[in-house]
């Protein structure tokens, strides 16, 4: 294997085009006093030899990142990727770049505090948790050091950024989508524990709530076990599942083909996130659409605002996109 070139440095740089390296670095940030000319002729011998700023370097010796970072809980939720996208292209207006890092929450609490740490050594602009297993008192504690701004929980104001969806909205939407289309039997399907951050316990709690609106109940069932919670399911009277998100839809779905079951007909099922697996043919699974790209723009301007504004929760509205998977025929 062929040896791993140096780096070109500043100093290379100076050599080359014969000045001092101080001149090379006020030239290559657009700084300090000098012709056209001989900044020009910098910038081409920098080019001709290969040079790359190093950016964290630069923006730790002027006290101002260009970075934010989004730390994701896991990686098999399509939607993370979906919002990800978003958040990049959101940052990139602004002139900022976007790292992604993975905690996998499905290891352990450790891993997530040693990517914090990580992600804090980074000196970043913000950092963004789409899921995280830390409580809001210790991320208050480290939005002491660094932006925070989350997007699975309810903060008060005043402690830390928020974004995301109205669940409460949501949850009526859905409910109210159900009972219009006969479904008599609710349940919400919850994720394995293994992928349970603060949303889960939320979202469940706001279905409850509006089913209770309505004058109904709501069963919770096991999403350890999908298979079982469906057959379960399947003896009530006019079922429907609530699951927490369409990657547990999806599985749900899979379970009732396996069972005989005809989705609307037999058992009605409403996820979340509106990813494109929910909206092939074979699923067609009705969903609730977040906007990720609106939840992108505004969790961006929220973290890039923070020095000049105090922390808020920023809510969007969620749109119910209904599918053949919650439509029962004649209702």
């Amino acid at each position: 294997m062929a040896a791993r070139e140096r780096p070109v440095t500043q100093s290379d740089v100076a050599k080359a085009a014969g000045v001092s390296r101080g001149l090379v670095s006020q030239a290559l940030s657009g700084g300090g006093r000098m012709s056209e000319a001989t900044r020009a002729h910098i910038r081409d011998t920098a080019q001709k030899l290969g040079y790359y700023p190093h950016s964290a370097a630069a923006e730790l010796a002027g006290g101002h990142s260009k970075r934010l970072v989004l730390i994701l809980p896991y990686l098999t939720n399509p939607y993370f990727d979906e919002l990800s996208s978003n958040l990049r292209v959101a940052a990139s207006a602004r002139g900022y770049s976007l790292i992604v890092m993975v905690s996998d929450l499905t290891r352990s609490s450790q891993v997530e505090r040693d990517t914090i740490a990580e992600a804090i050594g980074m000196h970043p602009a913000g950092i963004i948790f789409i899921g995280t297993s830390q409580s809001t008192d210790e991320l208050v504690t480290l939005s002491r050091r660094v932006t925070v701004c989350t997007l699975d929980r309810s903060v008060p104001d005043g402690t830390i950024w928020a974004v995301r969806i109205d669940e409460a909205a949501a949850a009526r939407a859905i409910v109210s989508h159900l009972l219009s289309q006969g479904y008599r039997s609710l349940c919400y399907l919850s994720p394995p524990p293994s992928h349970r951050e603060a949303i889960v316990f939320e979202r469940v709690a706001q279905c409850r709530r509006a089913a209770a609106r309505e004058g109904m109940d709501l069963l919770e069932l096991d999403g350890a076990d999908v298979e079982a919670s469906v057959a379960a399911a399947a003896q009530m009277p006019t079922p429907a599942l609530i699951a927490f998100n369409d990657m547990v839809a999806t599985h749900a779905a899979t379970a009732a083909y396996r069972h005989g079951l005809v989705l609307g007909s037999d058992l009605g099922i409403v996820g979340y996130d509106d990813i494109d697996l929910a909206r092939r043919p074979g699923f067609e699974i009705s969903s609730i659409n977040q906007n990720p790209q609106k939840l992108a723009q505004a969790t961006v301007s929220s973290v890039l605002s923070a020095p000049s504004h105090e922390a808020t929760t920023l809510s969007t509205v969620p749109r119910l996109i209904v599918r053949q998977s919650s439509t029962r025929r004649g209702a």
